[in-house]
């Protein structure tokens, strides 16, 4: 955009940066990204690429889920879908963790 908040008609900022690249929802970087990345908060709502992107993930993450649901019965996965709910927890201290699970949660919540 440019300093008066117009795009330039290549959809460049005025110093050459196209305004979308390499954007991305939130406040913290890609860790196994090794390319350079732009954080945006609340960058689904400022921008269009990142919308549909975030559209993307979360299909792609669901569809994850499910999967792992078959590969994991037990966890109640297709109900909680892997957020630290109260079924998430009690399925996990009555099955133990799979080696999907984070060490962090587990820290948390076995303390």
């Amino acid at each position: 955009r440019t300093t008066d908040g117009r795009r330039t008609d290549d959809g460049r900022t005025t110093d050459g940066r196209r305004t979308d690249d390499d954007g991305m929802d939130g406040n913290l970087p890609l860790r196994l990204w090794q390319g350079q990345q732009r954080t945006v908060i609340a960058g689904d709502s400022r921008s269009a690429a990142i919308a549909a992107a975030s559209v993307l993930a979360k299909e792609a993450r669901d569809a994850l889920i499910r999967r792992l649901s078959a590969r994991f019965p037990g966890y109640g996965l297709e109900r909680h879908a892997g957020y630290g709910t109260a079924q998430h927890r009690q399925s996990l201290m009555a099955s133990g963790p799979t080696p999907l699970h984070r060490h962090t949660f587990l820290r948390r919540l076995l303390g």
